[in-house]
């Protein structure tokens, strides 16, 4: 009985552990507001690694997904968790990450992707608890209704020389984008309720 109590209980610390060092990627803000023609722009997070934690981040292959009548893709901003992106040639070996992102797709997604040529001392300090990986930059074409971001990831490898996969969760990965005619229903009735508090 007690070999299965210890057993147990060393099982339950595994799961434990094992939940508490994954990552959380999210897309920042959740929510925001735009009119038809506004640049609107969405961060890649992550937090949970860096700083002495289980991992430290080598690369990422993640994809932002969203509809393409709504939102035109605009472009990307690669951040420097990873190190500085000199270059985007993968044989250009002087820069600390190279740039693989394979760009918008034509079908409603773009494709982010890099991967660092630093070793484990130097990335692990140079990322903090929770850091930006990207940006992507849209414009609005909608004129009605509410619009929505997805995150996918792919692949978050480790700086731990093996190339081993981070266990990842993904967080609040949508960002609702409502449409003008909404903002102004709601605008209208801020007002209404002021001009009846006055009265």
């Amino acid at each position: 009985m007690k070999v299965v109590t210890r057993l147990v209980l060393a099982v339950s610390f595994l799961l434990v552990s094992t939940a508490s060092s994954s990552a959380i990627i999210s897309l920042t803000p959740t929510t925001q507001g735009a009119h038809t023609g506004d640049l609107i722009s969405a961060t890649v997070m992550i937090s949970g690694l860096g700083q002495g934690t289980d991992f430290t981040l080598a690369g990422f292959n993640l994809d932002v997904g969203f509809d393409s009548s709504a939102l035109s893709f605009v472009g990307y901003n690669l951040f420097g968790g990873l190190g500085e992106n000199i270059s985007t040639d993968p044989d250009d070996w002087l820069s600390d990450a190279t740039d693989l992102s394979g760009g918008y797709d034509g079908a409603g997604s773009v494709n982010l992707y890099e991967i660092s040529w630093l070793l484990d001392d130097a990335l692990e300090a140079m990322q903090d608890a929770s850091f930006a990986l990207a940006e992507v930059f849209f414009t609005l074409d909608s004129t009605s209704g509410t619009t929505d971001l997805s995150l996918s990831v792919n692949e978050l490898v480790a700086a731990s020389g093996d190339g081993a996969a981070i266990p990842f969760t993904v967080q609040g990965a949508s960002v609702t984008v409502p449409a003008p005619s909404t903002i102004m229903l709601m605008g209208l009735a801020l007002v209404t309720l002021l001009v009846r508090r006055k009265v």
